[in-house]
């Protein structure tokens, strides 16, 4: 079981935005003299950190996959499938769903856990960031 993800990313305030609109809490973190940066708690005891990219430079390609309620949300997604770009290009997976009983559904491999009572309801706005074209390779 994963227990950690980190993604270093350019410009993390716009990602922060980006990942807390999809009813993620993230809380600031320095440990010792390293770099801060910023951690949800996430189902499942997963933790999600978003480090400063630095000198590394940021992340890669990489495709991240979330189980989001509509209601915890501040994209208007109907229920279903979506894609995603974050704010640096990387591809999110969104699957909305209307209930928690929903989450045992369709999506093949994936954990079905991810995004529960430690997200923050924001109130809804129209998502800003553009679903990709229907001819995206889906395994990015």
């Amino acid at each position: 079981m994963i227990g950690l993800f980190v993604v270093y990313y350019d410009d993390i305030s716009a990602c922060l935005d980006f990942y807390g609109k999809l009813g993620m809490s993230f809380a600031r973190e320095r440990h010792g003299s390293g770099p801060e940066h910023y951690a949800a708690a996430l189902a499942g005891g997963v933790v999600f950190e978003l480090y400063p990219a630095g000198k590394r430079g940021a992340t890669g390609r990489i495709r991240l996959g979330v189980t989001v309620r509509r209601d915890e949300i501040d994209f208007t997604l109907e229920a279903g499938h979506h894609v995603l770009r974050d704010p640096e290009g990387r591809a999110v997976d969104i699957r909305v769903i209307d209930q928690r009983e929903d989450w045992i559904e369709d999506w093949p491999g994936a954990q079905p856990r991810i995004g529960t009572s430690r997200h923050r309801s924001m109130p809804t706005t129209t998502g800003r960031i553009p679903a990709l074209p229907p001819e995206t390779d889906s395994q990015e």
